[in-house]
């Protein structure tokens, strides 16, 4: 007798249901597909969510929060965007970093940061010593990227950097896509 064991999410049905996540995903991230179609491939990933195997519940839990994330960070990115709504989209933002999924909490602090956030520059110089090797290499990266700084540093620089910045109203967004093309950063 054979002893293979298929890798999950390797049978017909499951690989069928994956790219169909896949296309919905798409669907939703398409800003001018009708509110009809939105709302209906909103409600199949919904669907999903319920499904008896785990990889399809957890790749459909995905979809919907990268396509709620971007929104989000789409939204935040809007100058004009008033106060009030500008927190919201920014609380929502944080309630994505309780996921239990790694990924949805990656990409949530990534943008709270992109857009800078200074909860989301909090969020990655936390990761710095937290979760795996592969995410705190990420979190640095990242920090590297928005601050344009810190290419040599450890952990205990960026906290020293983050005490001496958090506060300071000239941590914005530029132009450039860094949090501040301005700081003068000590070490």
């Amino acid at each position: 007798g054979s002893v293979f064991c298929p890798l999950p999410g390797s049978d017909r049905p499951t690989r069928a249901l994956l790219k169909e996540i896949e296309t919905l995903e798409a669907q939703l991230q398409q800003t001018e597909l009708p509110a009809e179609q939105r709302e209906a491939a909103r409600t199949r990933l919904s669907e999903l969510l319920q499904h008896g195997d785990r990889i399809i519940r957890r790749t459909a839990a995905r979809a919907l929060a990268n396509v709620d994330i971007e929104a989000l960070e789409a939204q935040l990115r809007q100058p004009e965007l008033p106060a009030e709504q500008r927190e919201m989209a920014r609380s929502r933002l944080e309630g994505f970093l309780q996921q239990d999924d790694d990924i949805i909490r990656w990409k949530a602090g990534s943008a709270l940061a992109d857009v800078g956030d200074t909860r989301g520059i909090q969020w990655l110089i936390d990761r710095l010593d937290q979760g795996d090797t592969t995410m705190q290499l990420l979190a640095k990266s990242q920090l590297e990227r928005l601050t344009g700084q810190g290419e040599e540093w450890d952990r205990a620089a960026w906290k020293r950097w983050w005490k001496a910045h958090k506060d300071d109203p000239s941590l914005t967004r530029s132009r450039e896509g860094r949090v501040s093309d301005f700081l003068k950063v000590d070490t």
